[in-house]
């Protein structure tokens, strides 16, 4: 440092042109290399942390998912069971076997995930058998074991195994009332036990689904937190790091310019000195050629006339001995051109007084692709993020969206007052048709019905899909009506006409419900219930037809 300002003192005092003789090419080379590598990390380490959180809250949505599907076969096997007991009609109760395959499944894949040697096999098949989707088991699986011991995550597992244990009751229950109706018994003390035992254990499985939720919800929170603490802390250590290289590689530029022998007009970068006032005393080849001045017109300007950012204001106002920086401001060419420079600086004492130098070097062309990558950056950011709220399938808002949505409803509807409505729909014969021509069929068939559901219902209404082959809109309304069933009933319409589906044309219907808030609820859960109960009542009655929760059943 002390060589330099000897070579820049002594060349301010004879008016030489500054920079006389070239920087080492090799030492270059070396820091570009160098600042290369450090932005290839940052790349990496972006795409590594961005690759874990997309397959933990994939993870997470898979089991948000999965307990959906749980729930529902929970929920219908107890009705077929209640019908049996009532009807003693065999075919109900061969429809709880079938539900209850499902809660089979998932428990063969829990017991296999907590075996001392994990068996991933036959957890993949459990998960199976319980109409997971494919995409999702190996991540459902990894965050199993890696989160089991975590304590959200080992309540959430309690909660489920105890689910399972009182479902397994509950079939022993089943059996034994079943060998009675069949031997001509219905009225035999294993029927009445069942009986009586079913709404404990409905209540008990109520409860034991609410727990599961709430930890999963509670987990997807802090995974959230956990999540986005990671990404500020990698974000604040990028920052470290790059204050860290940006100062280091100010000071080797500087060390390299105290090993040269004099200052060279052939340097490639601009140079500009100025004087305590701010005016230009040294200007070399490269700042004419970058400003557009020669340096006879350019000497005595101040020099905001070539960077009007105010960068002579921040160096003359420097009180230390020595003051650099490396920055990038905006220039100005004479031809009233703007220009984007890396600029770097040095404040010293000399004789004549203060000097500050600055070594400018053109960087429009990595602007340009700079702001290119930070526009990209953000839409892809944007792209993720709807990503994460969306239906792969139907491009539909997902499960998740429902809940923001609907939170975000109840905020508007609890201040103005205003009334709105839930409508959930259920596909009738979709099983049918995924059995019959293939789950690609079935496939297209969701993805036409979400066009149509799309179509039928107004602009301010807002479609998801929930599960499989479940929808729900949200219908916003001014005034207590029949806008929901007006809504459902230009739904139904379109549902009922026939699918063509590659070489096949089939015909489905729907079923709805709908509840209306806050007559039928008033929370997103409680709101959500009325509408899927209010959906089973039609689909009891006969399908291809909608109820409203608050109205009695006909």
């Amino acid at each position: 440092m002390k060589k330099i300002k000897e070579v820049l003192s002594s060349s301010l005092r004879t008016q030489r042109d500054p920079l006389e003789k070239a920087i080492s090419n090799k030492i270059l080379f070396r820091h570009r290399r160098s600042l290369a590598g450090f932005f290839l990390f940052i790349v990496v380490l972006q795409v590594l942390l961005a690759a874990f959180s997309i397959e933990i809250m994939s993870s997470v949505r898979g089991y948000v998912a999965g307990e959906s599907l749980y729930s529902k076969a929970q929920k219908d096997g107890l009705l077929s069971l209640k019908s049996y007991i009532e009807s003693n009609v065999d075919a109900d109760y061969q429809e709880f076997v079938s539900r209850l395959k499902v809660i089979e499944g998932d428990a063969q894949a829990r017991l296999a995930l907590q075996q001392k040697t994990v068996d991933w096999q036959l957890a993949r098949d459990g998960f199976l058998a319980g109409e997971n989707h494919g995409d999702d088991l190996d991540g459902m699986i990894r965050l199993f074991l890696w989160g089991k011991n975590i304590p959200f995550m080992k309540r959430a597992i309690n909660t489920w195994a105890e689910g399972d244990a009182a479902m397994e009751e509950l079939h022993s229950l089943a059996k034994a009332a079943r060998t009675d109706i069949l031997q001509g018994t219905p009225d035999a003390a294993s029927v009445q036990h069942l009986k009586l035992r079913l709404p404990e254990m409905n209540k008990l499985l109520s409860l034991l689904q609410r727990n599961f939720s709430e930890e999963l919800r509670q987990g997807s929170v802090l995974v959230r937190r956990v999540l986005l603490g990671l990404n500020a802390a990698i974000a604040a250590l990028i920052a470290a790091m790059g204050t860290f290289y940006i100062r280091r590689s100010l000071q080797a530029q500087l060390q390299i310019q105290a090993e040269v022998a004099e200052i060279l007009n052939a340097v490639s970068e601009a140079v500009i000195s100025v004087d305590s006032s701010g005016r230009v005393i040294v200007f070399n080849t490269a700042a004419e050629q970058l400003f557009g001045y020669s340096a006879s017109s350019a000497k005595g300007l101040p020099l905001d006339q070539f960077i009007p950012s105010g960068l002579s204001k921040l160096t003359l106002e420097s009180e230390a001995d020595s003051k650099q920086f490396l920055c990038e401001l905006k220039g100005l060419h004479g031809e009233d051109r703007t220009l984007y420079l890396e600029v770097s600086h040095a404040t010293f004492q000399t004789l004549s007084g203060t000097r500050t130098t600055l070594v400018c070097r053109d960087v429009s062309q990595q602007h340009t692709v700079r702001t290119r990558e930070r526009s990209e950056l953000l839409k892809t950011n944007a792209e993720l993020t709807n990503k994460a709220y969306a239906d792969s399938l139907t491009g539909l808002p997902n499960r998740e969206a429902l809940s923001r949505h609907l939170n975000d409803t109840f905020d508007v509807c609890q201040q103005s007052g205003l009334p709105f409505a839930v409508l959930f729909l259920d596909l009738d014969g979709f099983k049918h048709v995924n059995d019959t021509h293939g789950h690609l069929c079935g496939d297209d068939l969701l993805k036409q019905f979400s066009s149509r559901l799309c179509q039928a219902i107004r602009e301010q209404d807002k479609a998801f899909r929930v599960s499989g082959d479940e929808f729900v809109v949200i219908v916003p309304t001014e005034r207590e009506g029949t806008i929901g069933e007006s809504v459902a009933q230009r739904v139904l319409s379109v549902v009922r006409q026939p699918y063509c589906l590659g070489e096949v044309t089939v015909t489905v219907t729907a079923s709805a419900g709908i509840a209306n808030y806050p007559v039928d609820g008033i929370d997103a859960r409680s709101l959500l219930l009325a509408a899927d109960e209010a959906m089973y009542r039609a689909k009891k009655a006969g399908k291809n037809a909608y109820h409203i929760h608050a109205r009695p059943f006909s």
